[in-house]
């Protein structure tokens, strides 16, 4: 029993922690602009940070869930 609880309060670390580098990716890609290369620098980081803020969303529901 106690190792389903570790096991729970790790997903939920690792789900909020993924949902705020996810978040920070997108904000600082909306910062960065200027030049092509900027631009396309700043659309990865962009397109990271929505796939990274969407599997730190699954993460942490699926850890609410069970």
């Amino acid at each position: 029993m106690k190792m389903q609880e570790n096991d729970k309060k790790k997903q939920l670390i690792t789900g909020l922690v993924n949902i705020l580098i996810g978040g920070s990716l997108i904000i600082s890609s909306l910062y960065l602009r200027g030049t092509n290369l900027e631009d396309f620098i700043a659309g990865v980081m962009m397109g990271v940070g929505c796939g990274d803020l969407l599997v730190g969303a699954y993460v942490t529901a699926r850890t609410f869930r069970k």
